[in-house]
């Protein structure tokens, strides 16, 4: 067994509570331990990693059980923070009557079995356009915060050391067909939400199927680009599986045609079923043989790049060589999944290279 495979075991125990056979009372030496945890803090799991140890019985040493019991309060505590933030945030928009959803993040790691051990990021938000600005003024009088308004997609902010997106536009594309029907997509989506509990309070979401489509493209755009980590492909998993019954699968396909992303999304689903765990009727559509012999590339990307592909890169600081070698992973994973998202594909290159060319004129 790889260190791979043994890391999706445990993320299937902590998922599923789908024990690892023949590992109950093995202790890890530090060495193994500490080659684990490199792995899972590289793909964000490492909450799930810890959870999946204690299920399993697996033992460590002494000092990496209290290392591992520091983690694990560590991540205990960022939650309930990020949790508080994200309540406030919904409260600030509540009391001004503002539409907004929280997205992606604390919204998922609250359908888990046990949020804690989801490893959280920033705050995601999405207001509605008619609102957008009186609600920026409300959150950055409210907080007190600079709020940094990139022009297209999102502002940003750090509130009590949380980062924050609000975003106008949840993603974007290169295609201006995928674009407009997104776009139109989207733009209704406040007519339908849904609700989960977070730090005890309820708070907006996307209707199920619109959440589902929304993670499940921020998940493959990023594929894309630079690579992705194993938690985005849990959270996709943890959505389908919490939702199996009330996602709309019809309205689904359409969207998912809509944008030219169903082969991508049915790619996807084999790693989600034969690595993460999820039951095969749980995924909504059938998926295809030929979807399957993408699975080991897409997995081979995941480990090769890690968390939004920060890992194995060979130029660490901004500039023209940086740009350059994000372009040709890039184009990259573009031919390589070219089949999956062939409308997409055929604009992002142009477009990407012309978005790098302009940042880097702007810095000189």
């Amino acid at each position: 067994m790889t260190i791979e495979d043994f890391l999706f075991g445990l993320i299937r125990t902590a998922l599923w509570n789908d024990k690892m056979q023949g590992v109950e009372g093995v202790e890890m030496d530090h060495n193994q331990y500490e080659t684990l945890k490199a792995l899972a803090k590289e793909q964000t799991v490492y909450g799930l990693m810890i959870r999946g140890l204690a299920k399993n019985g697996i033992r460590l040493g002494k000092m990496d059980a209290i290392n591992l019991c520091s983690i694990e309060r560590k991540l205990a505590e960022t939650n309930a923070s990020l949790n508080r933030e994200a309540v406030d945030l919904t409260r600030i928009a509540r009391d001004g009557n503002r539409q907004l959803v929280i997205v992606k993040g604390q919204s998922v790691a609250a359908l888990y079995p046990e949020p804690d051990y989801r490893v959280p990021g920033d705050i995601d938000a999405y207001g509605s356009l008619k609102d957008f600005d009186a609600l920026t003024d409300a959150i950055g009088k409210e907080w007190g915060v600079n709020i940094h308004d990139t022009g297209y997609k999102h502002v940003d902010f750090i509130h009590n050391e949380v980062d924050f997106e609000v975003h106008r536009r949840l993603s974007v594309f290169c295609s201006m067909k995928s674009q407009r029907y997104w776009d139109a997509l989207y733009a209704k989506s406040f007519d339908e939400t849904d609700y989960v509990m977070i730090g005890g309070e309820k708070v907006p979401v996307l209707c199920a199927t619109l959440n589902v489509l929304y993670v499940f493209v921020h998940l493959y755009l990023h594929l894309l680009v630079l690579g992705i980590a194993a938690r985005q492909f849990c959270d996709v998993a943890v959505l389908l599986h919490h939702y199996k019954d009330v996602i709309d699968r019809d309205a689904l396909e359409k969207h998912l045609r809509g944008i030219d992303f169903y082969d991508a999304f049915c790619a996807v689903g084999c790693v989600l079923v034969d690595k993460i765990g999820l039951k095969e009727d749980e995924f909504p559509f059938k998926i295809e043989e030929w979807h399957r012999k993408y699975s080991e590339r897409i997995l081979s990307d995941v480990f090769k790049r890690g968390n939004f592909g920060h890992y194995n890169r060979k130029q660490k600081d901004a500039g023209w060589m940086h740009s350059i070698e994000t372009g040709f992973i890039s184009i990259n994973h573009c031919l390589r999944y070219y089949r999956l998202s062939p409308r997409e594909i055929r604009m992002f290159l142009p477009r990407q290279i012309m978005i790098s060319v302009k940042a880097n004129l702007k810095k000189e």
